[in-house]
């Protein structure tokens, strides 16, 4: 089975977050929006001991009595071996999700609680099946009584174990009065517990703080511990150390009788003598005690061999010791899905990208999504804030969490199929959101969905010139303004539908091809030698192409943002809108023809390119022109930077 959707509610930071889970999800956002709190709720839910919660983990860190932090976590794909775990109580035939329940607070005691089919009128008194029997024998009477009046009759019990049945047999006999309840794991509802889970389901977390020389140790709850309870069979190991042990208690009682059982004869002969004095029928007899001999388990030393010289764990670096945890991971994924197909392993690990080089990064972001598309019964999780571990490709994966001036945490993400329909009327024929195109289209998306804002123009050109002109007054990079780039006018409305859709505001600025015409026919007449004017068949295809392309892109433009529609828009058409007259290139030269002018001296410095729209080159030109920015490119900038006002 696997995490379908969790629900966390009073927990630090969020009061009610419900949030989807995929094969691979990534959580990505600020500092302090909230990550880490998702992945710590679900270890507390799985692993933590019971009362380890105090007041700070309540919302806003209240001495409130009347808050509960609750955790729910549905699961999906139950599978036979689930089932038998579960039972029909809480996975009947027909169905193939679950879900549990954890919560705690300061007037609330920790308990695990299952959904099933229940009788909501029981609920009052689940709480009281764990306690004495008293309380419990009281309330039962009561809601007797009670249902007695409303034509139900409960058999008369006194005892817990009595009480139990009758309300067990009670539901059974009347399913068609059940509604889906949440119910104490407790002898009453047949469910037991959280150890049961962990059967089926394990959750392995990775803090930010985890280092190797900690989980290195082959003791309970280690990474290694874990690796080596899937991957080493002890079997023959401890039969034979029960053997050693029955041996070594035989010997140890052989030498206390061979060495202590003759003084110990003499002192019984004399206390026997001496009780004679005082009573008959009676002696005294002093023996060595019988031992029983139990050998610690088999432990497993972890160290490193650095250049043939043999160190601890905690002597290494923390590259490697990440290194090695999430080399740890990788086999425990490995041995899990081989050799126990009925449990899902969770991994969930935060800042998975700590102390790794790049390389090293998108070589570990490979191995966890490895982890979890090769095997069936693995789910991958991290927080972070590297773009290598965040796909754009798969944006469905991604779970971008915000926190508001309030403090409130919001959690937002999306599908295919929202995105597809967002732009359906912009895309023709038998366009799919799945094809290779829009994966094209959508692989530099990485950074721009980290972004606080974004700036979307159509060419990689156009994002340098103003990136670099944003250094001339407010610093985009500063501010967390990214300026990404579509590929192409055709492309902007995919990638803009899939920020808008995570609620990143967005400033689209394109070209509205106003001097096209023109250009055409000089790029025909070159064509021609420039032997003769065009003809008035070549001047008429001219012009329905331009209608074509750019008047149709301009109109589905405006339509796509619900403005005006017009044929060449120019400047602020909306918030979130910017049309360049004609095209970037054409705007500076009339309006920061320095930056042109500075490009020619990067070039002969041997600094820039001359390859055409060199994108590195034109950065550099836009940064250090002499002079700021002006006309067009200053209001875009301007226009940027209001984005996050």
């Amino acid at each position: 089975m696997r995490i379908s959707t969790v629900r966390i509610e009073n927990f630090r930071s969020i009061s009610d977050q419900v949030i989807p889970f995929d094969r691979v999800t990534s959580f990505i956002g600020p500092n302090g929006a909230g990550k880490s709190t998702i992945l710590r709720a679900l270890e507390w839910f799985f692993n933590g001991p019971k009362e380890s919660l105090d007041r700070f983990d309540i919302l806003g860190g209240q001495e409130n009595n009347s808050l509960v932090v609750r955790v729910t976590v549905t699961f999906s794909g139950i599978s036979h071996g689930d089932k038998a775990v579960l039972t029909d109580r809480y996975a009947p035939s027909g169905t193939d999700v679950f879900s549990a329940r954890r919560e705690w607070g300061l007037a609330t005691p920790d308990k695990l609680t299952g959904s099933t089919l229940a009788y909501a009128a029981f609920a009052n008194i689940q709480g009281l099946v764990d306690g004495a029997a008293g309380p419990l024998s009281a309330a039962y009477q009561a809601l007797s009584a009670s249902l007695a009046a409303e034509g139900v009759n409960l058999t008369p019990a006194s005892t817990k174990p009595k009480i139990v049945e009758a309300l067990a047999a009670w539901e059974s006999a009347h399913p068609e009065l059940l509604t889906a309840q949440f119910v104490s794991d407790t002898h009453m509802f047949g469910f037991a517990g959280q150890g049961e889970i962990a059967r089926i389901f394990k959750y392995v977390f990775v803090d930010a703080d985890l280092r190797a020389s900690d989980e290195s140790e082959d003791s309970s709850k280690t990474v290694i511990s874990k690796v080596l309870g899937h991957a080493l069979n002890r079997t023959a190991a401890d039969a034979a150390l029960k053997a050693l042990a029955a041996d070594v208690t035989t010997r140890h009682d052989r030498i206390n009788a061979d060495h202590l059982g003759p003084e110990l004869d003499k002192i019984s002969e004399k206390l026997s003598a001496g009780v004679k004095q005082y009573t008959t029928g009676r002696t005294v007899k002093l023996s060595p005690r019988g031992s029983e001999y139990a050998p610690p388990k088999s432990k497993v030393d972890v160290s490193v061999w650095d250049h043939g010289v043999q160190t601890k764990m905690a002597s290494q670096g923390h590259g490697f010791q990440r290194a090695l945890l999430i080399s740890s991971l990788q086999i425990l994924a490995e041995y899990a899905g081989a050799n126990d197909h009925e449990s899902t392993l969770f991994l969930a690990i935060e800042e998975p990208e700590l102390f790794q080089h790049p390389n090293q990064a998108r070589a570990f972001a490979s191995v966890l999504r490895g982890i979890a598309e090769a095997n069936a019964s693995s789910q991958v999780a991290y927080a972070t804030h590297s773009p290598y571990f965040v796909d754009p490709v798969r944006f469905e994966e991604v779970r971008r969490v915000t926190k508001g001036v309030d403090g409130a945490v919001s959690i937002t993400s999306t599908t295919r199929e929202r995105v597809a329909a967002a732009v359906a009327e912009q895309q023709a024929g038998n366009w799919d959101i799945n094809s290779t195109w829009s994966n094209v289209i959508l692989k530099d998306l990485r950074e721009a969905l980290f972004a606080s804002a974004v700036v979307l123009c159509e060419g990689p050109d156009d994002a340098a010139v103003l990136l670099g002109a944003s250094r001339h007054t407010q610093d985009f990079n500063v501010h967390g303004i990214s300026v990404a780039s579509a590929g192409g006018k055709t492309d902007l409305f995919l990638t803009h539908a899939v920020l808008n859709e995570f609620g990143i505001p967005v400033l689209t600025v394109f070209d509205n091809d106003s001097d096209m015409r023109a250009r055409s026919i000089e790029r025909k007449k070159r064509k021609n030698g420039n032997a003769r004017d065009l003809s008035e068949i070549e001047l008429a295809a001219i012009d329905a192409s331009v209608k074509s392309d750019a008047l149709h892109l301009n109109l589905k433009i405006c339509k796509y943002f619900g403005v005006l529609e017009e044929e060449y828009p120019i400047g602020e058409m909306s918030p979130g809108l910017f049309a360049v007259t004609d095209t970037l290139e054409s705007v500076l030269q009339s309006d920061w023809p320095e930056m042109l002018s500075r490009m020619e001296e990067v070039i002969d410095a041997g600094e820039g390119s001359r390859k055409s729209k060199h994108v590195a080159t034109y950065q550099l030109a836009a940064e250090t022109c002499a002079t700021a920015p002006r006309g067009q490119i200053a209001e875009i900038v301007a226009l940027a930077l209001k984005l996050i006002d």
